[in-house]
């Protein structure tokens, strides 16, 4: 494998996330363009353990029980989200198999909340391929036929294969110009073993004498549901509040 990589804020003068969003089907691994308006459906609010502490918080002063509490907070997409990212600037030649991304799921401790269950995983790259092919030339400006792609797995906490690796998008065959590819995990059978201490990696493949893989953006984020416990009381709210530690990655 060929491979040059190095750190940028920007390649090619263009911000990745102004680029627009083509959302990855994870059935067909075709992707679309997502317009600006359905971009909340999403629901990609990076909310911190302390702004669900301060709208439970709200919405319990206002006399709401807990339960009811917890309900809308869920229901409304209060979600902690969780993130990591890379602007290493990567461009290698097949064969090309190479860590871009790793997300080590934290343990978010804090007091009067309950972290519950993983509502999404969001995984994002922005890459392309060498920009040509002779090779099934009907092909190009497709996602089909194209060896040039990026995937992702999770392993636990001991570092032992528990997803194995799937396709998170293939890049836009023959296309020289990046693209922002997302892809939006909801299936519960894969957000229910993101717990704790779990690790989610991204790489970025290429396969077949010629083909390449160029990227300059990645990122995973996981959102989870929170609910305040037992523990809670309205009358710290205003303590709460003051407190409150917002995740960084």
């Amino acid at each position: 494998m060929h491979l040059l990589a190095y750190s940028s804020a920007s390649s090619d003068n263009e911000e990745p996330k102004t680029l627009p969003i083509w959302l990855v089907n994870p059935e067909t691994q075709v992707a679309s363009e997502l317009a600006s308006s359905d971009i909340p459906s999403l629901n990609l609010t990076p909310y911190s353990t302390a702004d669900v502490v301060s709208v439970g918080c709200s919405l319990s002063l206002r006399g709401l029980p807990l339960a009811l509490v917890n309900c809308i907070l869920d229901s409304a997409g209060v979600w902690v989200h969780h993130q990591m990212d890379t602007r290493e600037v990567v461009e290698g030649w097949a064969p090309m198999e190479r860590e871009y991304v790793r997300m080590t799921i934290p343990v978010d401790a804090y007091p009067s909340v309950h972290v519950s269950v993983c509502r999404a995983l969001t995984i994002e790259c922005v890459s392309h391929d060498q920009g040509w092919a002779t090779d099934m030339p009907e092909s190009n400006s497709t996602y089909f036929g194209c060896n040039s792609w990026v995937e992702f797995d999770v392993l636990d906490a001991t570092g032992a294969l528990m997803w194995p690796r799937a396709c998170m998008c293939r890049n836009f065959r023959a296309h020289a110009s990046y693209r922002r590819h997302i892809l939006h995990i909801t299936d519960s059978a894969l957000l229910d073993r993101l717990t704790p201490g779990c690790h989610v990696i991204v790489y970025l493949r290429a396969l077949v004498p010629g083909w390449s893989n160029h990227a300059k953006y990645g990122r995973v984020r996981v959102q989870y549901a929170c609910a305040l416990n037992d523990s809670f009381n309205v009358e710290q709210c205003p303590k709460l509040a003051s407190t409150s530690v917002e995740w960084t990655p």
